[in-house]
């Protein structure tokens, strides 16, 4: 049983590294308004917090980390744009900055009625399903 997980994770790290790789060579497609608002904005302001949200987005040893900020760093190599952090107190004080146009990128955010009259969301780059756990017949 053992063997058959390790084989099945060596093969989803090695999908993993094929599709990094490929969408490294291949840049994407930008529109005319898209091409021209990076050419305005050659630097992207992203907006973290302390606590984030790990493994898609954290701090380790002062720096950004995490698969969220690492698809933003591979992204803005290939469109040529640098990536600059603006750290806030807490997850209302991010939002509060994106709602106040402050910030150019907010990552790993659920799309909510309210929220999106102040951003426009992408399409998700990884579902992650949350669930509750407990024990069984734990109160």
């Amino acid at each position: 049983m053992r063997t058959h997980v390790v084989r099945w994770l060596v093969l989803v790290v090695l999908a993993m590294a094929w599709a990094v790789s490929a969408s490294a060579a291949n840049p994407p497609a930008l529109s005319a308004p898209q091409s021209e608002w990076l050419g305005r904005h050659p630097t992207i302001i992203l907006a973290m917090y302390d606590s984030g949200w790990p493994p898609f987005e954290s701090l380790r040893d002062g720096k950004p980390a995490g698969l969220g900020y690492d698809y933003l760093s591979l992204l803005a190599q290939q469109l040529g744009v640098q990536v600059k952090v603006r750290m806030y107190r807490d997850w209302t004080e991010v939002l509060d900055a994106a709602c106040r146009g402050e910030v150019d990128v907010v990552m790993n955010i659920t799309l909510t009625a309210d929220r999106t009259r102040c951003m426009v969301y992408t399409r998700p780059y990884a579902v992650a399903p949350l669930a509750l756990v407990g024990r069984p017949g734990g109160s």
